[in-house]
């Protein structure tokens, strides 16, 4: 592993946005993680994630991981296509007020397809059904190249821009 500084932009919504979208094609399901073990969780996110250097939950302790991923804040959400996880996302609704999408992503095969569209809806549904003040997010130059422009379309606003060391690989 290695530090490497990255471009990261923090994105805020402000206002829940209408016509968000909410049914996906036969065989996908998206369905919500309560209480999840540690060891699936890691295993889904490296699974989901490692292409995109998501690194952070691999350097904390597993009884760190379980603290985080089983607080009453914390949610997290799968997509599942016949049987097969193929999308992740994890809210953190800690801070009053405020929701952020700490990790949101797809299996590299499934995007580009619509799919990531219509799992964001869902999970910016459930933040919303929270009423918060603000729901936000941060993506880097290490993500998916298209990840800033979704977030955008998606009615993200950037509100913030800095370097910060990311570790990766």
């Amino acid at each position: 592993m290695r530090i490497v500084p990255a471009l990261t932009h923090y994105l805020e919504m402000k206002t829940k946005p209408e016509n968000l979208p909410d049914c996906f094609p036969e065989g996908f399901v998206v369905s919500r993680l309560p209480n999840p073990d540690p060891d699936k969780y890691l295993e889904i996110y490296r699974n989901i994630g490692e292409k995109w250097k998501w690194y952070n939950r691999l350097l904390v302790s597993r009884e760190e991981i379980q603290k985080i991923i089983q607080h009453p804040d914390t949610r997290i959400y799968i997509l599942h296509h016949n049987g097969r996880i193929i999308g992740f996302a994890e809210l953190d609704m800690s801070v009053a007020g405020s929701v952020e999408i700490v990790y949101f992503g797809l299996s590299e095969a499934y995007i580009g397809k619509g799919l990531g569209k219509i799992f964001f809806g869902l999970v910016l549904q459930e933040a919303w059904n929270t009423h918060p003040e603000r729901v936000w997010l941060h993506t880097c130059e290490l993500d998916h190249p298209a990840a800033l422009d979704f977030y955008r379309k998606a009615g993200f606003r950037e509100y913030h821009s800095e370097y910060v060391n990311q570790t990766i690989k």
